[in-house]
């Protein structure tokens, strides 16, 4: 009898073990999985800011292809009228305008580029979250690059709207 009972009492140590080994591995496994999860979140985050921006730089895009199209407008109509010397000296500015535009449209027409590489590389970040941080880093500058190019172009724009106003 007495075999017996150091032979439960050995099986109940060997259980009590086992189980203190399980709970154990349990607490790393859950460790790794509020980690992991708080990972996730960061990333989220990121991409979200990183979809946002985007947003707002296309938006840009769309308001200053707009105004370069009232712009365009604007100039068609002073080019049909020649009549008066108030027309005359508008029709001597109209170079410079014609400068500024095509410098504007340039400008446009590389900041549109740069949006659809970004769209394209944020597509990508999309697919593949799992990227390091130096890429968001890079994603991020280039957006900064894309709205200091509209900023310009939104100023360049002003300027020609007052040369064109007189």
């Amino acid at each position: 009898m007495a075999g017996t009972a150091l032979g439960r009492s050995g099986s109940a140590n060997k259980a009590n073990m086992l189980a203190a080994d399980d709970a154990k591995r349990m607490q790393a496994l859950e460790g790794k999985v509020t980690e992991q999860k708080k990972e996730l979140e960061n990333r989220d985050i990121t991409i979200r800011a990183i979809q946002r921006n985007f947003e707002q730089l296309s938006s840009m895009c769309q308001a200053d292809k707009e105004q370069i199209q009232v712009l365009q407008k604007k100039l068609a109509e002073a080019e049909k009228k020649t009549v008066s010397s108030e027309e005359r000296e508008r029709a001597a500015k109209y170079p410079k305008l014609k400068d500024a535009f095509d410098s504007l449209n340039n400008m446009y027409v590389d900041t549109e580029d740069k949006m659809s590489k970004l769209q394209k590389q944020l597509t990508a970040a999309l697919a593949n979250s799992d990227k390091g941080d130096s890429e968001k880093k890079k994603w991020l500058a280039q957006i900064e690059e894309g709205k200091r190019a509209l900023e310009e172009s939104q100023r360049k724009l002003a300027d020609a709207q007052r040369t064109a106003s007189g």
